[in-house]
């Protein structure tokens, strides 16, 4: 009786220290973003400059500037429009609300 009710008091110990330990999962990090808006009509590009056409942003809509390119490739920014949940890059003059030096690099 008595080694029945240890083998059951020990279960127990390690099962629940296995599960303190175990604690709720950790959520990745946003990527960092700055609310911004667009100027109606705004293309988003798959890639700065010449890149094909992935869909339209509208002032209306809610745009968060991400970063700006690495390298000398103009005046561009690369937005997620939450609205319609399209990522790409933007004219950077046709972007409002944010400082383009002040947007990281991509």
């Amino acid at each position: 009786m008595q080694r029945r009710l240890a083998s059951t008091l020990t279960a127990l110990l390690i099962g629940s220290s296995s599960v303190a330990l175990a604690g709720p999962a950790l959520a990745e990090p946003a990527e960092p973003s700055i609310p911004a808006t667009c100027t109606d009509g705004a293309r988003i590009r798959v890639s700065p400059e010449t890149g094909s056409v992935l869909g339209l942003c509208y002032a209306s809509h809610a745009v968060r500037a991400l970063c700006r390119p690495g390298t000398a490739t103009g005046y561009w920014v690369r937005i997620t429009d939450t609205t319609t949940n399209i990522s790409g890059w933007v004219s950077g003059t046709l972007v409002r609300g944010v400082g383009w030096e002040t947007l990281p690099y991509c």
